[in-house]
């Protein structure tokens, strides 16, 4: 290949690339919280001080497991432009983790082998709008269950958190998502 063509490809590639990309994909999600669990304000944990708590694998109800976001900074008017956003983090697991974390870090006494109470979750949204700030929308149907296997309780919990930060940022994504979790 003589070097004019490949200096052209390489020019295309490096240059014209991105602008006709329509995915931004595998970002890694990182647990990466802007709020401290103190800052949360009053959580009234009193009846889950008492007794263990074992946090089960959260459940994935998402129509796409690995979308969590879109980026609508560059819409036309026909709606072109819009970068979907994907991740090979495995969500459920990445929630289950850090939400055992944060029920800890409030005073609940976690146990993930001998807990009495069982605590799991659906995911019903893990997703983030970006355009000129990042919007988190988290949603989560929780379930608590005694020992034997009756429920105690069952809610839906919602989430949303909005930050600035530089164009398809991994950690822009990973700081709202983590925020939205903790609201």
């Amino acid at each position: 290949m003589k070097p004019v063509y490949l200096c052209g490809l390489l020019f295309a590639s490096l240059f014209l690339g991105p602008a006709f990309a329509d995915d931004a994909e595998n970002i890694e999600l990182t647990w990466k919280p802007t709020t401290t669990i103190g800052e949360l304000g009053a959580i009234d944990l009193t009846g889950l001080r008492k007794a263990s708590l074992r946090v089960e694998g959260f459940k994935d109800s998402r129509k796409n497991p690995t979308v969590i976001g879109k980026n609508i900074e560059d819409v036309d008017d026909e709606g072109d432009g819009v970068i979907r956003i994907t991740t090979d983090t495995h969500v459920a697991k990445w929630l289950t983790r850090h939400v055992a974390d944060a029920m800890s870090g409030m005073g609940a006494k976690v146990d993930q082998s001998a807990g009495k109470a069982r605590l799991s979750a659906e995911i019903q949204r893990f997703y983030v709008t970006e355009s000129s700030t990042y919007k988190s929308d988290v949603a989560l149907i929780f379930t608590l269950k005694n020992s034997a296997g009756k429920v105690l309780w069952e809610g839906l919990t919602n989430g949303s958190a909005t930050r600035f930060g530089r164009s398809l940022s991994d950690e822009n994504y990973s700081e709202v998502l983590s925020d939205a979790v903790l609201e």
